[in-house]
């Protein structure tokens, strides 16, 4: 408990840094924190094809939000996905190791198979009256509604910003036929967010989404969302992902043409692999920091 406090202390003291040194600019992140389960039983889903979920220990759980903490506060994170979680156990955890004004969002998602979900971290003002997540997309014919999305509005001062945690569907397959169902129904996944993102950007004035979307910028899934009205400042040398020796930029962070995307730069940062196999991205501004 003591050695607890001390480390709330530090983080307040490094966030109050991180305000004063960028007060007109925001900071988003997002990381994919690979089957982070909490310690308690009943545990949903599976990790990974086959496999009954180990529950972490209650310290393996403690630190594995300690470093995601550390993490966020380290690269003056104002706004961060967490992709793979189990439920809201799993933010309000981490919550435990940032400062006073941080809190969590949640929505109980729809993938009953691996029981992941998908949540959102931040210390801006939350709109509780917005959280959603977007059951009344579209769900037949061309269109599948991702069961892993989350979306709300945050208030920053006299701006608001519309955030949106996404992960489609995965590339995991055990035959070429059951690839290429993973990839129509990932693009299915998109054009259906593609009509929430219509009325989403018809009312709202800034838009950022970001998560693992499995397919990278080039891909008919991301170019849909493109279409859709959302922008990448990803450069060809970013990457998230290492998949059989090949850097693959699968975690994204996508925004809408308000944010002003010259004004934006895009990085990733490395994650001690006993915790996740993914790189974590951050959205910058570098123009106002």
């Amino acid at each position: 408990m003591k050695a607890k406090i001390i480390y709330q202390l530090l983080i307040s003291v490094t966030t109050l840094l991180c305000i004063s040194s960028g007060a007109n600019s925001l900071t988003f992140m997002s990381i994919n924190a690979e089957w982070f389960w909490d310690n308690e039983p009943k545990h949903e889903g599976k990790v990974g094809p086959d496999k009954d979920i180990k529950p972490p220990t209650l310290d393996e759980f403690e630190a594995e939000a300690f470093a995601y903490a550390n993490l966020i506060l380290a690269n003056g994170v104002d706004v961060v996905a967490l992709i793979e979680v189990e439920n809201e156990k799993v933010p309000d955890k981490v919550l435990e190791y940032l400062p006073v004004g941080w809190s969590a969002v949640f929505k109980k998602g729809r993938d009953y198979g691996t029981g992941q979900d998908v949540a959102i971290l931040t210390r801006l003002k939350v709109d509780q009256d917005s959280i959603t997540n977007f059951k009344s997309l579209p769900n037949d014919g061309e269109f599948k509604r991702p069961s892993k999305i989350l979306g709300v509005r945050l208030m920053w001062g006299d701006s608001s910003y519309y955030v949106i945690a996404v992960h489609l569907i995965s590339k995991f397959h055990k035959s070429i036929s059951q690839l290429n169902q993973k990839n129509a129904d990932r693009l299915k996944q998109a054009k259906s967010i593609g009509v929430g993102l219509s009325d989403v950007l018809n009312k709202e004035s800034n838009v950022i989404m970001l998560g693992d979307f499995n397919d990278t910028p080039n891909s008919p899934p991301l170019i849909e969302l493109h279409r859709s009205g959302l922008v990448s400042v990803a450069t060809e040398n970013d990457y998230s992902y290492v998949f059989e020796g090949k850097r693959e930029l699968i975690d994204n962070i996508l925004i809408s043409p308000s944010l002003t995307p010259k004004n934006y730069k895009l990085y990733t940062i490395h994650v001690p692999k006993w915790f996740s196999d993914h790189r974590a991205v951050v959205l910058t501004d570098v123009n106002e920091s």
